[in-house]
């Protein structure tokens, strides 16, 4: 990993029966609600990270990443998009998908090949899979400069340039990380641009527009017919 983003360091790994343990360092996060200019700094090295890896056929031949995570989110969920209409009936899900919101959903699931089809254009990178902000941890190097961890790297993989952080945006209002709503804006502003500065430093000089392309596609797909979901499964009684 560049420096300044780090991960957990791995002590011991156990395989046994078919399931395997890890032993693993415990990073704690110095700031627990983040100020928006923080997002910016751990954008910035996630994009280093993406920068330095641009997909080759060596990394893309490594069975063991996760390759479009959008679609693989999708199989998981397509049953349960099919009781769409019926489950907005119960006055919950209502709330929390209105008509017009239920609207852009469907149109996104109708139309959701084109946006795999530019996420599969765009510049590859080796990315992390979950950049969420509960994945993501302010820590501090050894003179005291800013460093970002991260954890749970289980969908670590190929992904389209931008997909990393769209997670790193919306899952901060969606999960209550001390971001409302209308902070979003400017969160994803930040964001976008520590990302692309990282991108930059990595040895990724491709077009900034590429970069957006990918985070919204990504944001489409992840967040809207692959995000309802954890609500509508807390109240289907099956």
């Amino acid at each position: 990993l560049p420096p300044g983003f780090r991960r957990p360091r791995c002590f011991h790994a156990q395989e046994a029966q078919g399931e395997c343990t890890l032993w693993l360092e415990v990073l704690h996060d110095a700031v627990e609600l983040w100020p928006l200019a923080r997002y910016g700094i751990a954008a910035r090295h996630l994009g280093i990270f993406n920068g330095l890896a641009p997909v080759t056929g060596k990394i893309a031949d490594s069975p063991w990443l996760s390759v479009e995570i959008a679609r693989q989110r999708e199989r998981n969920n397509r049953e349960l998009f099919a009781k769409f209409d019926e489950l907005r009936q119960h006055p919950i899900v209502r709330r929390g998908w209105p008509d017009d919101v239920a609207h852009g959903i469907r149109r996104i699931w109708e139309e959701r090949e084109q946006f795999y089809q530019a996420l599969q254009e765009l510049p590859q990178v080796l990315q992390h899979g979950d950049a969420v902000r509960r994945n993501l941890l302010a820590l501090a190097g050894k003179e005291g400069e800013p460093e970002t961890g991260a954890i749970d790297w289980g969908y670590m993989g190929v992904g389209a340039v931008g997909e990393e952080i769209a997670s790193t945006v919306i899952s901060t209002a969606i999960w209550f990380q001390g971001v409302a709503p209308k902070q979003l804006p400017a969160l994803e502003s930040i964001v976008l641009d520590g990302y692309i500065d990282g991108l930059r430093q990595g040895g990724w000089h491709g077009d900034p527009q590429l970069v957006r392309l990918g985070y919204l596609c990504s944001v489409a797909l992840r967040y809207g017919p692959n995000i309802v979901f954890p609500e509508i499964l807390a109240i289907d009684p099956k």
